[in-house]
């Protein structure tokens, strides 16, 4: 009985040595599998980790990028209010330069007109020259004529006074010579007929005196003319 004890004992032995056998070989197996399901594990922390560490990471990239955005935002209203602002000083200046061409239209016209009425207003001005000149001329040419007019009439003078010293001179000659004609005829009368031969000669005597006498009246005479003819010449300048 012991031995079949024993025998039930061996085969228990056996059957516990190999369930501790298969139970060794399992928590091997189970101690390996930890051993690795620990380092998958700290892999997965680490990986958790800088997950976490990126998360953190994206989250402050977040935060900036919002920043980011709400400066954009702010950027993109300022730049529509700026862009508005351009549009109306581009209508503004779109005003402005429509109206500037349109001044320039009108500054344009005036301007030909201006030139049309310079140039007329040349053209008359180059007419005045010439009136003015030819005034000039004339007024030159009349103080000339005058001048000369004035020399001829200050040379008439002188020439009248010259010949009214001669006629004054002529005639107190004249008045003695007709004394003296007076004188010889009342003598000629007071003589006897016989004496012919004195009377001859007086009465040659009296010719002869008559004769200088219409000789000096005949010189005078030229000389009035002279003057006359002087007086027209000069009365014929200042009309002209």
């Amino acid at each position: 009985m012991l031995t079949n004890e024993l025998g039930s004992t061996k085969d228990a032995y056996a059957k516990t040595t190999e369930e501790l056998n298969r139970v060794s070989v399992e928590i091997q197996e189970i101690s390996e599998s930890r051993d690795s399901l620990k380092k998958e594990l700290v892999e997965t922390y680490k990986k958790l980790e800088n997950a976490i560490h990126e998360v953190k990471q994206e989250k402050e990239n977040v935060g900036s990028l919002t920043k980011e955005v709400n400066s954009l935002k702010s950027k993109i209203s300022e730049d529509q209010e700026s862009r508005k602002s351009m549009e109306n000083d581009l209508e503004e200046a779109t005003k402005a330069l429509d109206e500037m061409n349109q001044s320039t239209k009108i500054l344009t016209q005036e301007l030909e007109v201006s030139k049309t009425k310079i140039s007329r207003l040349e053209g008359e001005k180059e007419v005045l020259y010439k009136s003015l000149d030819e005034h000039k001329r004339a007024v030159q040419e009349a103080r000339e004529n005058i001048e000369d007019a004035h020399s001829m009439i200050m040379k008439l003078g002188k020439e009248r006074e010259n010949l009214d010293k001669k006629g004054n001179k002529l005639e107190k000659e004249l008045a003695t010579a007709k004394g003296e004609i007076l004188r010889l005829r009342n003598e000629a009368s007071d003589l006897k007929p016989a004496d012919k031969v004195n009377k001859n000669g007086d009465e040659e005597s009296a010719e002869d005196v008559s004769s200088n006498e219409s000789g000096s009246e005949d010189e005078k005479a030229p000389g009035v003319k002279k003057v006359r003819r002087k007086r027209k010449v000069v009365s014929q300048q200042n009309e002209s």
